[in-house]
């Protein structure tokens, strides 16, 4: 049996009681695990079967405790949703009617104290039940909360259900909390939703078809990737899922219509998206992510610091995802993700470059050879040619583009394919540079050398830390 239904399970017995409650129930579990997905969608079941047998079942009343100072803040949520039409009128009608109503009444001239009376007087709560979420955000102490929660149970004799993440729950206010607990908490229930259910719900409301079409074929990776989170959190996904289906919106066609290129991006969206929003890295990690990845993967000799150690660990607990050579570059994805802007030019010339997007026959030769891993001998064969032709006719004439060639060339050198003619590299890179500098060919490009400028097109260089290319 689920989480999801055993907690169904008990809650449809304890509502169906009769006469005094007696205790509330609490539904407890980490942020972001569900807990709200999870009562969202039980009590609107829950109302709609009620509902069929008696079409003037009320349903719950919802209440946040997040942000309460006072507990009239609370009354006045109950007041507004018993009676949505009045409960931003009460306040205004009171101050009208002024004193004729206070001489009546015999009650305090101040507005608020008549508010809080005339919604005291209008309250029914007869059928209904109270839920009361993120009880440990409320800013009131916990003794002071669970008294007032209690008032219903004991008073109104009112079922309630409180919604909490007792782990977040202030240290210092803990003990009292477990005192309190015993006399107001018949029962605990740790609840979670369903990730493949959050997932679909959430897809179901994305705009993109392409989009979600391809998280529908990408389900169980997706939600492997998701889970593989240490503390995976529902509103990281949502929010996730919302930046994916704008990217894909805004992309060049060409991203919407490859449905490889779709499924590597959503995987790396959700590794990313979920540790940055946990704290597992900053921006500037986010934003860095290429580098620190290739620096780990090649670098077996020297001392791990802190960014590969991470980089590390995220290719070892997301292992679907195609951390190498990303569809859309970090540095894109470190703006969305932090402050929810994408430049689109830029986007569209990343991903126009990109294997995955346009296919292999249709980027520069150096770029598909950066992972010519990722071909079959068929597909390797003639971008092999057309990157020896670069090569010796001599028409890279970026710096970037050259030292590209130059990384691969030495990778493939480690693999006894040799694109260089037999030609020591530094030999052949220093006859390189000399002909582009005789025609005047060679283009300026100055800020590829400063301090973290370790690869160039989004691309970190391959065997970038290899004496025989630093020489070069």
């Amino acid at each position: 049996m689920t989480k999801d239904a055993v907690a169904r399970e008990y809650l449809d017995y304890y509502l169906s009681l009769t006469g005094d409650p007696e205790f509330a129930v609490m539904l407890e579990g980490p942020w972001g695990s569900g807990k709200s997905f999870f009562v969202d969608h039980y009590f609107k079941d829950r109302l709609a079967k009620l509902r069929e047998k008696d079409p003037e079942a009320k349903e719950e009343i919802r209440l946040t405790l997040f942000g309460v100072r006072e507990f009239g803040e609370i009354t006045s949520q109950i007041f507004a949703k018993i009676h949505p039409m009045l409960g931003g009128k009460v306040t205004k009608f009171l101050n009208v009617v002024g004193s004729k109503a206070v001489s009546y009444l015999g009650v305090s001239t101040n507005p608020e104290d008549n508010a809080k009376l005339l919604q005291e007087m209008m309250l029914n709560l007869d059928g209904r039940v109270l839920v009361f979420d993120d009880f440990e955000r409320c800013p009131l102490s916990v003794v002071e909360v669970m008294g007032f929660i209690n008032r219903f149970v004991e008073r109104d004799k009112v079922k309630v259900i409180v919604i909490a993440s007792e782990a977040d729950i202030d240290p210092s206010q803990k003990d009292e909390y477990g005192r309190r607990k015993e006399k107001l908490i018949g029962k605990t229930i740790r609840v979670g939703s369903d990730a493949g259910i959050v997932l679909d719900t959430f897809t179901a409301k994305l705009t993109s078809p392409e989009a979600r079409a391809a998280i529908a074929a990408n389900r169980d990776a997706a939600l492997a990737t998701f889970t593989a989170c240490d503390r995976p959190n529902f509103r990281s996904l949502r929010s996730i899922l919302s930046d994916y289906d704008r990217l894909v919106t805004l992309a060049d066609p060409k991203l919407a219509v490859s449905a490889d290129a779709l499924g590597a991006l959503l995987l790396y969206m959700i590794a990313v998206g979920v540790e940055y929003r946990n704290g597992g890295i900053d921006i500037d990690g986010v934003r860095n992510l290429s580098t620190d990845l290739a620096f780990r993967l090649n670098s077996s000799k020297m001392p791990i610091p802190e960014e590969q150690s991470r980089a590390q660990r995220l290719r070892t607990q997301y292992q679907l995802v195609s951390w190498r050579d990303p569809v859309v570059s970090p540095e894109l994805l470190a703006e969305l993700f932090g402050s929810g802007t994408i430049e689109v030019d830029k986007l569209n010339q990343y991903i126009l470059s990109h294997p995955r997007v346009v296919g292999r026959a249709q980027v520069p030769a150096w770029r598909a050879m950066w992972s010519w891993y990722d071909m079959g001998f068929r597909e390797y064969q003639p971008v092999r040619n057309e990157f020896v032709d670069q090569l010796a006719n001599r028409k890279l004439t970026h710096p970037g583009e050259i030292l590209h060639a130059a990384g691969t060339s030495i990778r493939l050198l480690g693999c006894d394919d040799d694109v260089l003619g037999g030609v020591n590299p530094k030999q052949f890179f220093e006859a390189y540079l000399a002909d582009l500098e005789k025609d005047d060919r060679l283009i300026a490009s100055p800020q590829l050398f400063g301090l973290g400028t370790g690869g160039y097109d989004g691309l970190v260089y391959n065997e970038h830390d290899n004496p025989a290319f630093i020489e070069i």
